[in-house]
């Protein structure tokens, strides 16, 4: 009867969710930044985009061929962004960012 109760209890708690997990965050709750990342000279392609939080959590995409980047499903706080090209080459951009919950744009012009 007990086991029966739990499993009872554990199927609204799923229900009362609709289709989300009770212990992962909302998608409506997570961000999706994106945008182009440009020198003097036009799109830099092939460059990696990172954001990184006070505590270290770190989320990356790499630039196409058009210069753009997206990274998706990332909680939405205060970020630094870093871009790099290659792994051995500088920073080519530091900055800052505060993304909140839903579509996010930051284009970013490397030095």
């Amino acid at each position: 009867m007990l086991r029966c109760s739990l499993l009872l209890t554990a199927l609204l708690v799923l229900i009362s969710c609709g289709d989300h997990s009770p212990t992962y965050p909302l998608a409506d709750d997570l961000a999706t930044i994106s945008g182009k990342v440009t020198n003097k000279y036009g799109v830099v392609t092939a460059a990696t985009v990172s954001l990184v939080t006070s505590e270290g959590v770190l989320a990356t995409a790499n630039t196409g061929g058009s210069g753009t980047y997206t990274i998706k499903r990332v909680r939405p706080t205060h970020y630094h962004v870093y871009v790099y090209l290659g792994r051995q080459m500088p920073e080519l951009f530091h900055g800052e960012v505060d993304l909140h919950g839903g579509m996010n744009t930051f284009d970013i012009v490397t030095r």
